[in-house]
This record gives structure tokens, C-alpha cells and sequence, in this order.
């Protein structure tokens, strides 16, 4: 018992040689980058989203052709009465582009389809049009364009045929 604590000491106070702690320490996992943080992104574009007619909207998908998710929107989620969700969308180098598109749904078949892209050197552009919206209006308007974090309020109001 004595000579295995004398072996295992001697084993722990030797240094490994030098070759050998350069390859372990390139070997090592390296950690890797998690979700952007919201102050990290070069340039981003908010989607918000404020739901002011009386039914509930639905998120049908959401997808990127730029960038990332700051919070990855979940399909089948929902937006109430009254509600205001937002959604951004952002890169990491300047010089990348940003943009894809949301769908929401209706309760009554319609569909609000919300395509929104920034480019580097253009300006960022947002859009929100209806599809067989019967009971609802939708709006889009774009704030803060001349900053590196733009907003794109997307507005639903009953509509004539509404609540």
C-alpha cells in the first residue's frame, strides 16, 4: 500500500514533456460560440410584432435567408389580443446581410406573410401583406433606419369584416 501512494506521488510531481502538453493543449475542445448576445450583433433588425384585433394570431414558420435568431420564433406560438412580441434578426460582421421572412396565421384561413431583408450598403426594408384577410388590416412601418438596430412594427387591426 505504502509503495503505490510513493509510485502515484512521483507519478503526480513529473512533468509531462513539452511535445506532449502542446498536443494535448491544441487537442482540447475548444469552446464553441453560443447564441449572439443582444449588444454583440454588428447590425440587427427587430421584427415587433403588436396584435390589437380581437383573435389570437398564430406563428406558421419563420425563416432566415441572413443572420441569426437572437430567440428562434416557435411555430405555433401565439400572439394575443393586446400582445406585443418581437423577434430579431441580426449579424455579426457588418458587412453580412440579414433577412428572411415570417407567416402568421389567421383564424379564418388568412395569412399575413412578413418579409423583411437588409443588405450591406442598401437600406433595410420590411413588408407585411395579407392574404384572404377578412377580418383584419395589417400595417408595417420601419423606425430608427438611420441606426445600426432598426425596428419593423407590424401592426393588426380589425378589419371591416372584424370584431
Amino acid at each position: 500500500m505504502l509503495s503505490t501512494i510513493v509510485f502515484a506521488a512521483a507519478l503526480s510531481s513529473a512533468s509531462p514533456a513539452p511535445d506532449v502538453m502542446t498536443s494535448a493543449v491544441e487537442s482540447a475542445p475548444k469552446p464553441v460560440r453560443g447564441k449572439v448576445l443582444l449588444d454583440e450583433f454588428a447590425r440587427s433588425l427587430t421584427i415587433e410584432i403588436e396584435s390589437a384585433s380581437a383573435n389570437p394570431v398564430e406563428l406558421g414558420y419563420a425563416e432566415l435567408t441572413g443572420g441569426v435568431w437572437e430567440q428562434t420564433p416557435i411555430p405555433g406560438s401565439t400572439v394575443e389580443p393586446g400582445d406585443v412580441v418581437s423577434y430579431r434578426n441580426g449579424v455579426d460582421n457588418q458587412y453580412d446581410a440579414l433577412g428572411g421572412m415570417i407567416r402568421l396565421l389567421l383564424p379564418f384561413g388568412d395569412s399575413i406573410l412578413i418579409e423583411f431583408e437588409w443588405g450591406f450598403g442598401s437600406d433595410a426594408s420590411c413588408t407585411a401583406n395579407g392574404t384572404n384577410l377578412q377580418a383584419v388590416t395589417v400595417s408595417s412601418e420601419l423606425e430608427y433606419t438611420m441606426s445600426a438596430n432598426p425596428v419593423c412594427t407590424i401592426t393588426i387591426l380589425n378589419g371591416p369584416g372584424g370584431d
